[in-house]
């Protein structure tokens, strides 16, 4: 590097301006590939994470089996019970 109190000539100064303007360039490159590569994981991530809640919960006949535990333990009412068991019931027809 330069000494602190060495003259640099203006031609000197835009080079060395040029260089670092290239490094900040390949940074900021892979910066966005980084960025690019997280969202990407992200994105699979919670596809993942649906897809396991979803085999969670299961099928509209584990749900109805579900319910119907709820209501015989009392945490739900029959009426809520024949509601939801029909909207399930509608998923399958």
């Amino acid at each position: 590097m330069n000494e602190p109190n060495k003259h640099v000539s203006g031609d000197e100064l835009r080079q060395t301006l040029r260089e670092v303007g290239v490094e900040i360039g390949k940074l900021l490159d892979q910066a966005l590939n980084l960025a690019k590569d997280s969202a990407g994981e992200a994105k699979t991530w919670a596809s993942k994470t649906v897809t396991r809640e979803a085999a969670a919960t299961g099928g509209p006949i584990d749900q109805i089996e579900r319910l119907g535990e709820l209501r015989d333990k009392g945490f739900i009412t029959d009426a809520e019970f024949q509601t939801k068991k029909a909207e399930l019931l509608a998923k399958i027809a």
